[in-house]
């Protein structure tokens, strides 16, 4: 009996061992845990590094055409869509400051804008493109679509050679960059080329839209050389040069969270208030106007690319019309009879001093490039430091900040130019320059009690 005791005492014993081994982790189990842990780890890490990394992925990309145009507005439609990070910098914060308290230019922003704003925000969303570069033209011109500068013109302020380099038109009775679609069109096109090429940022192509693109390359190629990351808060870039891109962000701030800041923004619809049609070439604009049942007026300020009150030769141009009179203009558009255009070609405007740079395309040489923008082949490689005559497709080049005595004396022709600071007014700016205000007022055919905005270009003094 004691003998079977001892039995029974033995097999549960080890039953009761085998319970704890079943419960105490082996050492390859343990090892298995670990890896799991560090795997889930490194999912984590990498997700967050990932959304850290990349500012230009949006939050969502699901909306239907329908849900955006059920928006009470155009600026919830573009607020829906927001997605680019604005940090808290001082220069953002000033500029954000600033803009908020200024109601009177929010309300003639609107104005302005309602014409056109509409299309560039469709725009983007067919491109796939940040809704937030809708504000750029804020900054830029404040929506003016005739807005003209020393060099710089339209909404998004094109220089010359960059609207040609970008299929814009630019001659003595028309200039594509002061069409609304066109050079939206053309600067989408510029913005998505930067974005490409200046390492998937899109604050680095609005520094380079607005500051030349050579300046953000070279930054970029020397913080590649150390190790660096290649963002654009990362690159070395005085401040006086990508003015643009803190007021750009303050936009959006403004605009994504406005009651924050406390700014009222003023309605604007979210639908078009115009539609694009198209106009024969040597078709006066009276008559267009005469036809569609609106004003001269409104017609030319729809469509300030025409430098003339009747349109150029050789092909059909693009004409922006009130929704209201489309209709109206395409049921009469037959009846409208060719005339000669008399008017004196406008005087041309010389070219911004600027920088201006040229992307390099298949088939290019040192030689035809330089043949091009009428410059020698050495100036040509010493502004680019080129060590050899070999280009690349895509790559991209000074190709104006050379000076000869011509251009020396060109520009001791063209007018003085004064670009309009935070808290200027017309009488400062006339005292700062010893010239009457009349004159100022004349010299930039300015009405009675106009507003200056930040970065407008005035003549102060015109070309003698």
């Amino acid at each position: 009996m004691l003998k079977i005791n001892h039995v029974w005492i033995a097999l549960l014993l080890a039953i009761a061992g085998c319970s704890q081994l079943s419960h105490t982790p082996t050492e390859t189990d343990t090892a298995k845990e670990a890896a799991e842990q560090t795997s889930t780890v490194a999912v984590v890490a990498k997700s967050t590094t990932q959304a850290e990394a990349v500012d230009n992925a949006p939050l969502r990309r699901d909306w239907a055409q329908s849900e955006l145009d059920q928006q009470p507005d155009l600026w919830s439609r573009m607020r829906q869509q927001m997605y680019l990070r604005v940090p808290e910098r001082s220069s953002v914060r000033q500029a954000r400051d600033f803009y908020a308290k200024q109601s009177k230019y929010w309300r003639e922003l609107s104005l302005r804008a309602d014409p056109i704003m509409y299309h560039v925000v469709r725009r983007l969303e067919q491109r796939n493109m940040p809704v937030e570069l809708a504000l750029l033209p804020i900054v830029e011109s404040a929506y003016n679509m005739s807005a003209q500068g020393a060099g710089p013109a339209g909404l998004w302020q094109l220089v010359p050679g960059t609207a040609k380099n970008f299929g814009l038109t630019i001659n003595g009775r028309y200039d594509g960059r002061k069409d609304g679609l066109a050079s939206t069109d053309a600067t989408l096109d510029y913005l998505q080329d930067l974005y490409n090429r200046l390492g998937h940022d899109w604050l680095n192509a609005v520094a380079a839209y607005n500051t030349g693109e050579g300046r953000i390359q070279a930054a970029i190629m020397r913080n590649e050389a150390r190790g660096k990351p290649i963002d654009f808060w990362s690159l070395n870039i005085p401040e006086k040069y990508i003015k643009t891109v803190p007021k750009w962000l303050a936009m959006i701030q403004l605009v994504k969270e406005p009651t924050k800041y406390g700014l009222q923004l003023p309605e604007l619809a979210n639908k078009p208030s115009t539609v694009q049609t198209s106009v024969r070439a040597a078709i006066s604009l009276q008559e267009v106007a005469k036809i569609s049942g609106v004003a001269l007026s409104e017609i030319k300020a729809l469509n300030p690319a025409f430098r003339s009150n009747v349109t150029p030769t050789g092909k059909s141009w693009p004409l922006l019309l009130p929704e209201h009179a489309a209709d109206r203009y395409q049921q009469n558009e037959a009846t409208l009879v060719q005339t000669r255009d008399t008017s004196p070609l406008p005087i041309e405007k010389k070219p911004s001093s600027r920088p201006q740079t040229y992307t390099v395309k298949s088939g290019d040489t040192v030689g035809s490039i330089a043949k091009k923008f009428k410059i020698s082949a050495k100036s040509l490689r010493a502004m680019n430091k080129l060590k050899s005559d070999k280009l690349k497709p895509g790559q991209s080049l000074l190709v104006s900040n050379a000076t000869s005595s011509a251009a020396a004396a060109s520009k001791a022709k063209q007018p003085t130019m004064y670009k309009v600071q935070s808290g200027d007014s017309l009488d400062k700016i006339a005292r700062k320059h010893k010239v009457k205000v009349a004159d100022l007022m004349k010299w930039n055919k300015l009405k009675k009690n106009y507003m200056l905005m930040p970065n407008q270009q005035l003549i102060v003094k015109p070309a003698q």
